[in-house]
């Protein structure tokens, strides 16, 4: 995708839309029946969105779809309340989910579709947040909160390492 074209939604739709011309282009993917486009992110090779659904019951997925197919992959999905929060940095996108009673911070690399699960959490009884996580080219970084104490974690993406860098 470049500087001319913007992703919209129109109706059931993703389209590609010209700004240039000032004209819709081409339709990139059907959005599934009763669900609406939380966002979108489009790269070079590939465009990833998030459809989520209110009633009858919540339920988020999440998907990629790359410009030179046709195919569609459901990355992941949830039927939690709390809504999945991404960060992208070059060919990785970093994100967290709630499924169940568990907290999953889980990177993708966008050109090999490899889905990693960076850490889990018991949700201890809705007393526990978790941060937005952050990435950049080497490192993800994320907190995690509770009733008694915060702790800042960082995970090194080439060594597949955590470490606690702020315990309070």
């Amino acid at each position: 995708m470049d500087e001319n074209n913007i992703i919209i939604q129109d109706e059931e739709k993703l389209i590609k839309y010209n700004l240039k011309k000032s004209k819709k282009e081409d339709v990139l993917v059907s959005i599934e029946n009763g669900y609406n486009v939380n966002w979108v992110n489009t790269f070079d090779n590939c465009i990833i969105w998030m459809e989520t659904r209110n009633t009858p019951n919540i339920s988020s997925k999440i998907y990629i779809k790359y410009y030179d197919s046709e195919n569609i992959r459901l990355i992941d999905e949830t039927t939690n309340k709390v809504l999945p929060k991404f960060s992208v940095s070059g060919d990785k996108m970093v994100y967290y989910i709630v499924d169940k009673e568990l907290f999953y911070i889980k990177i993708i690399n966008l050109e090999s579709e490899e889905i990693d699960i960076v850490a889990s959490y018991e949700s201890n009884n809705n007393k526990m947040y978790i941060s937005q996580p952050s990435i950049n080219k080497s490192n993800i970084v994320w907190s995690c909160m509770d009733t008694e104490k915060s702790i800042i974690y960082m995970y090194d993406v080439k060594t597949k390492s955590t470490e606690v860098i702020s315990d309070n």
